[in-house]
C-alpha cells in the first residue's frame, strides 16, 4: 500500500525575489516508521508530523491517535500498533 505525500518546495537557487513553488508528490509505504522521524531520534513527535501534512486539526488528530502514552511522541511500537489497527495491510 501507498499513500501520497504532497511536498511544497521552494526554489532557493534562483535570485528572484518571490520564490517559486514546487509540487512534488512522494509515493511511499504509509507503514515505514522512518519516513516520519525527521531527525532520526526513533521519536515521532507532532512537528515532524505537520512537517509532512501541514498544520491542520487533522495532524493534530492523527498525532493524538497514534500516542497512547500521551507523552507527545510516537515511539516505533506505538506506531507499529496504531498502523496495524488504522491501515489495512500494515
Amino acid at each position: 500500500m501507498c499513500v501520497c505525500v504532497r511536498v511544497n518546495l521552494l526554489n532557493h537557487w534562483t535570485l528572484q525575489e518571490e520564490p517559486v513553488r514546487f509540487k512534488v508528490k512522494l509515493y511511499v509505504n504509509p507503514c515505514t516508521f522512518m519516513i516520519y522521524d525527521a531527525n532520526e531520534d526513533d521519536m515521532i513527535t507532532r512537528d515532524e508530523l505537520e512537517a509532512i501534512f501541514g498544520d491542520e486539526e487533522t495532524t493534530g488528530e492523527l498525532a493524538k491517535a497514534l500516542d497512547k502514552n500521551a507523552d507527545d511522541q510516537v515511539d516505533e511500537q506505538e506506531f507499529k500498533e496504531a498502523m496495524h489497527k488504522f491501515v489495512e495491510g500494515c
